[in-house]
């Protein structure tokens, strides 16, 4: 079952490139707030001030600043209860940063080998860098990939996308088969431990054991038992197999 979308049949961006049709410019600090907002939706969780200050790592009143000209801009809107939410017009923008990263995050891995917990902060710096021109060169060398190594999907270029994220390993019975879609890639020592544990996007897990009282949820990857913390369990989402 989905747990959030985001659904996208915007125009591709102007020929003049990105932020060409706005009334602001579009820097690096923009482009990293509309995408981290872009996700923060994507997810089902409520955007506000302060959690983007602490996911984007400035202060509040950096982020308050932002938001205003965001709003100038028509990117955003915020309602009576301050609530953050994209317009089309900013989805447009906040997908094709999306695409970019998530692009630059599967030619890391698939080609120049890095690990899935490696490459996020990368992508972070190399997704304000890159072309249009190169950003095409890219996908069809990689074969015109539709998710990036934690399983997140691409956004196509224009067109029809659907930002979604399935039940999470940790509300699912025991005595279940679960394949994993999607893992949340906030946290790259997350990242490393499940991977050493086999537990990437296309695995499927058997859910043995749920332990009460905030216990860990214990699975098998193969041969192997592994015991997974709370949290761990909370960023791994897939369905039942």
């Amino acid at each position: 079952m989905l747990r959030g979308a985001i659904v996208d049949q915007s125009p591709p961006e102007s020929p003049a490139g990105p932020g060409a049709c706005c009334e602001i410019a579009h820097t690096e600090a923009v482009e990293d707030c509309l995408r981290t907002i872009f996700k923060l939706v994507g997810r089902k969780v409520s955007v506000t001030t302060s959690g983007l200050a602490e996911r984007l790592r400035v202060a509040p009143p950096t982020v308050s600043a932002m938001l205003k000209r965001l709003e100038a801009g028509k990117l955003i809107t915020r309602s009576a209860s301050h609530a953050i939410r994209l317009t089309d017009h900013g989805v447009r923008h906040a997908r094709g940063v999306t695409r970019r990263h998530r692009m630059v995050e599967t030619f890391l891995v698939e080609v120049l080998g890095l690990s899935w917990d490696e490459v996020h902060e990368e992508a972070d710096i190399l997704e304000h860098a890159i072309s249009e021109r190169l950003e095409d060169r890219i996908d069809e060398f990689l074969g015109h990939p539709s998710r990036d190594p934690h399983g997140d999907p691409i956004p196509p270029r224009s067109g029809r996308h659907v930002e979604s994220w399935a039940a999470p390993l940790g509300g699912v019975p025991a005595g279940s088969r679960f394949r994993v879609e999607r893992v949340a890639d906030d946290d790259s020592a997350a990242l490393r431990y499940l991977a050493e544990r086999g537990i990437t996007p296309g695995a499927v897990l058997e859910v043995m054991d749920r332990e009460p009282f905030g216990g860990p949820v214990w699975v098998k990857v193969g041969a192997n038992r592994h015991a997974l913390a709370p949290m761990l369990a909370a960023v791994v989402h897939g369905e039942v197999a």
